[in-house]
């Protein structure tokens, strides 16, 4: 009488509940899917139906006690049918029951072999972190690895853990890296390291520029202006919006210009003047550069350039 009740409260809150769906299992990580599912079909009732702790009623037994549990199974095995992609689907589809199905699964993807666990062993120590990856998602692949190795029942130390993670760290996290390398390796535990982590995450992300600055900044990037203030100044050279005089392309032409106007009159004239006892006379020295257009003899173009002196002498 007991089991009937048991199984009629089973029925009412199959009948409430919808089934649970998570990320389905594409072969990768299959110890982390495999916490999911326990854990939802525990919540559903089922995994002692699952891991065989609750095994089928005798034939002899009440036809309505024999139906629930039979509901029951096919509920569990629907739900960890359609929590894995058609690749996966293929281990289980000959199998009679859950039990056999949840078995058949931990066979394939749990086996405990010289090669996998090398295969694991090495993406486990070999494990890196690139610049501008999350952080939290690297911190969970790296305990994902290791909770595979002990699955396989390979021995994997906190201190292993610790280091391993540190050790995948990008050169940006060197100097937290050095001041956690002077604790004593006690306090370096899992939880502490990734505390301390996630906590140098958030200094970062309060240091990056936020709103207009944060613009700027991409557009730095993007080899776009250095600065918004830029363009809502008018330049008092001239009189345009959209930068200042320091930068202003027409000033810079001019300055440009007269500085080559001043030194080609300081190559081409000098001024002298000549006073006297007895006379009194004013040389005005011109040095006439004269470009001649000459052809070489290989069909080349050169300048030649002679100089012509002229005197004008001035009495007074």
């Amino acid at each position: 009488m007991g089991r009937e009740v048991e199984f009629e409260c089973k029925m009412a809150s199959f009948e409430r509940d919808s089934t649970r769906v998570i990320d389905k299992f594409n072969g990768e990580n299959f110890n982390l899917w495999k916490f999911k599912m326990e854990r939802v079909l525990a919540s559903m009732d089922l995994w002692e139906i699952v891991d065989g702790s609750e095994e089928a009623p005798p034939s002899n037994s009440d036809p309505k006690v024999i139906k629930e549990y039979q509901r029951c199974a096919k509920k569990a095995m629907s739900t960890i049918a359609i929590n894995l992609v058609d690749s996966q689907l293929h281990h289980i589809k000959r199998c009679k029951g859950p039990v056999e199905a949840w078995n058949t699964l931990c066979n394939i993807h749990e086996t405990r072999n010289l090669s996998n666990i090398l295969f694991i062993r090495r993406k486990f120590f070999t494990c890196k972190m690139q610049e501008g990856e999350d952080l939290l998602d690297h911190i969970n692949k790296v305990k994902a690895l290791a909770d595979q190795l002990a699955c396989l029942e390979v021995p994997v130390r906190d201190e292993d853990v610790v280091m391993t993670l540190l050790e995948s760290l990008p050169p940006s996290y060197e100097y937290l890296i050095t001041a956690l390398e002077t604790l004593p390796m006690q306090d370096l535990t899992m939880e502490y390291v990734t505390a301390r982590l996630m906590h140098e995450v958030s200094k970062r992300k309060e240091k990056e520029p936020q709103g207009d600055d944060a613009a700027m900044v991409s557009m730095q990037g993007r080899g776009g202006t250095t600065s918004t203030r830029k363009d809502t100044r008018t330049c008092y050279y001239c009189g345009k919006p959209g930068h200042i005089a320091r930068f202003c392309s027409k000033a810079k032409n001019n300055k440009e210009k007269e500085s080559a106007n001043k030194a080609r009159d300081d190559d081409d004239y000098a001024f002298a003047t000549k006073d006297g006892d007895h006379c009194k006379a004013i040389c005005k020295w011109i040095m006439v550069k004269l470009t001649i257009h000459q052809v070489d003899g290989n069909g080349g173009h050169g300048l030649l350039c002679a100089p012509v002196v002229l005197f004008d002498d001035f009495g007074v």
